[in-house]
């Protein structure tokens, strides 16, 4: 865990104050390469996702848990959906069909 001093803090009593950095972390799928510039007063991480997409994520997003991969997971996760119903054969003229309980 890196610690960075928190730039923030003009009042020299609270400047033992530190954030942690997240570089070098990993967050689902993200991996945490280097910190970027803010954007809107939020502080933003270069990240690569296992795929190989590399995007600026916001800290908030990572800590927080709602940005996990860049959607490759979420499009992996629809292709075996898609191969499970075409596999048995829940399909009609080449379009899929909910399943019949």
């Amino acid at each position: 865990m890196i610690l960075e001093p928190h730039s923030g803090i003009k009042d020299p009593r609270k400047a033992h104050r530190t954030k942690k950095c997240f570089v070098g972390e990993r967050f689902g799928r993200w991996e945490v390469l280097l910190r970027a510039p803010n954007k809107d007063h939020h502080i933003v991480y270069w990240c690569k996702c296992v795929c190989g997409y590399t995007a600026r994520v916001e800290k908030r997003s990572l800590a927080s848990g709602r940005s996990k991969s860049c959607g490759c997971y979420k499009s992996e996760l629809n292709s075996k959906e898609f191969k499970y119903k075409w596999d048995n054969g829940l399909h009609k003229n080449g379009k899929l069909i909910s399943e019949r309980k």
